[in-house]
């Protein structure tokens, strides 16, 4: 068993459960109730994610996958740093944020949650499995997201050259787990 690659999963495993309470806390927020059914069906699909990411520290921990990462501890260092952000992101999130604000900070989340760590684990997981549903299924997330974001954006550039950089960054971390 390689600790570090414990390590990496368990902190892609908190990132999750992060967003898991980030989403709710927006649906709960939310005064449009078409925008709270979309963060509480985001909260939802990262409940999901949290769950891979248990059945991932059970096959790491008992050695079942390989190390995949040539220089682990500067991953450990970057998902550590990605977890400083997340907690900055949510703390600055009042209790009713607006819909660009909240778009924001959601749209943050996503990039800063598609560090390259997830997209080669998630694709040694369906390598060594033979099961892509989940990152078929994150594919989807990221996507159902940035078309929301699209239709949200209220013509917001900013906005939607975020949308841009998680579509980006998710076929560039797939990439770069093959």
């Amino acid at each position: 068993m390689d600790s570090s690659l414990v390590d990496i999963i368990q902190l892609c495993h908190l990132a999750d459960r992060k967003a898991v309470k980030a989403y709710a806390d927006l649906a709960r927020g939310s005064a449009d109730a078409e925008l709270a059914a979309f963060w509480a069906e985001l909260s939802r699909q990262e409940i999901e994610h949290v769950h891979h990411w248990q059945v991932a520290a059970g096959y790491a921990e008992r050695g079942w996958l390989p190390q995949v990462f040539e220089r682990p501890l500067e991953v450990l260092a970057e998902l550590r740093e990605a977890h400083r952000s997340i907690d900055r992101l949510v703390m600055n999130l009042g209790p009713a944020p607006g819909v660009l604000t909240s778009f924001t900070m959601a749209a943050e989340l996503e990039l800063i949650m598609l560090h390259p760590s997830f997209g080669a684990l998630f694709e040694v997981m369906a390598s060594l499995s033979g099961d892509t549903k989940f990152l078929d299924g994150y594919t989807a997330h990221l996507d159902g997201f940035v078309r929301v974001l699209g239709a949200r954006a209220q013509g917001n550039p900013a906005l939607l050259s975020l949308g841009e950089a998680i579509t980006g960054r998710w076929q560039r971390s797939k990439l770069l787990g093959l």
